[in-house]
């Protein structure tokens, strides 16, 4: 398989200038992968911290111990909130819990050892993504401080529009390998969700299937009604994706996978439709007031769905496992741009009362 954008050396490199530079502050998070959702995460709060005068570092959640330790941590969002990853900031910061703060993330272990208790209950801040993770993990602590407030990602900095000469409308695609992964060139099911998923494990061909001939039906709708039809990768696996099945589609334009979320939301604002499926594709659809066909892949993606509806009888929600039958293309998904901006404020505020937690401005 040829290599993408040689990820791995720049994850080194950015471990090597971290320690010939010295920063005080460290955002952390699942960022060694160049999922472009998982880094606009991260580069969202250095950009706010960035604002305020403050320097910080990327650093990597799984091999945390191979980073150089800063003064403040700030673990920055997503589904990281597991007890092996806990276990690995508690190491770092044991004896200085009142340095770290949790920003929009995921806590989704059923319990929790007792060192990721000792860490959640004295760290400096902890806000989640939804308001379900944070009841759970209030009664799981029995803290009462916890906070919730929208991905961290409904407070990015969005590039600005360059105005041009008018254009064709265009259609973006945001393919993934659902539940799979690319070996020796051919697709797979991800064995863990032989259990979690086992209806769509099991007919895994006839989901993928359906799948692209829905999101095909769709791009040939758009095709005909004058679009440009192009690809959205959001990581390397998605850019295999597109390429393993849509190569032969003459009219489909193939955009490269890059990890910079500047990037990625510029193509986003270029475009007039999107369909969407990850939950980020989803996420900078809407904060750019797009019309969007959004799948519910996870619950996360169902449960922002369901937020941002503007209750109309055509919103109904498309979910993986109604790809175990044909699915017709419909309308596009309405939601109310209200909720929406309403959102953005309330990550930004979420992001600020962390900052204020950990005193960071007041020691920098």
């Amino acid at each position: 398989m040829r290599k993408f954008y040689n990820l791995k050396y720049r994850h080194i490199l950015r471990n090597l200038l971290q320690k010939l530079t010295t920063t005080n502050v460290a955002v952390i998070g699942s960022y060694h992968g160049g999922n472009v959702g998982d880094m606009a995460l991260g580069t969202t709060i250095q950009k706010i911290l960035a604002s305020q005068g403050i320097a910080s570092d990327l650093q990597t959640l799984h091999n945390l111990e191979k980073w150089p330790k800063r003064t403040f941590a700030i673990i920055g969002g997503g589904a990281v909130g597991y007890n092996e990853a806990l276990q690995k900031v508690y190491d770092r910061y044991v004896g200085q819990f009142d340095k770290v703060a949790f920003i929009g993330v995921d806590f989704n272990e059923k319990d929790y050892s007792e060192t990721s208790k000792i860490l959640l209950n004295n760290a400096a801040f902890i806000s989640c993504r939804s308001q379900h993770q944070q009841a759970k993990l209030s009664q799981i602590l029995n803290r009462t401080d916890i906070q919730y407030h929208p991905d961290i990602v409904f407070a990015m900095n969005m590039p600005q529009q360059k105005a041009g000469a008018s254009k064709r409308p265009k259609f973006l695609i945001n393919a993934i390998p659902l539940y799979g992964f690319f070996e020796k060139g051919k697709l797979q099911p991800e064995v863990q969700f032989k259990q979690e998923k086992p209806e769509i494990y099991t007919h895994f061909e006839t989901v993928h299937t359906h799948y692209r001939k829905y999101m095909l039906d769709l791009a040939m709708r758009f095709k005909t009604q004058g679009f440009d039809v192009e690809t959205l990768p959001f990581s390397t696996e998605d850019e295999l994706y597109c390429e393993a099945f849509f190569q032969n589609i003459d009219f489909i334009k193939h955009n490269r996978y890059t990890s910079e979320p500047s990037k990625i939301a510029a193509l986003v604002q270029s475009a007039d439709t999107i369909l969407a499926t990850r939950y980020h594709a989803t996420i900078l659809g809407i904060r750019n007031r797009k019309n969007i066909f959004p799948l519910a892949y996870a619950s996360k993606n169902e449960e922002l769905l369901q937020k941002i509806s503007s209750n109309t009888l055509s919103n109904k929600i498309l979910c993986i496992e109604n790809f175990l039958k044909k699915v017709e293309p419909a309308s596009n998904f309405e939601y109310d741009e209200n909720i929406v901006s309403n959102m953005e404020t309330d990550a930004q505020r979420g992001i600020n009362r962390a900052l204020q937690a950990l005193n960071i401005l007041g020691n920098a």
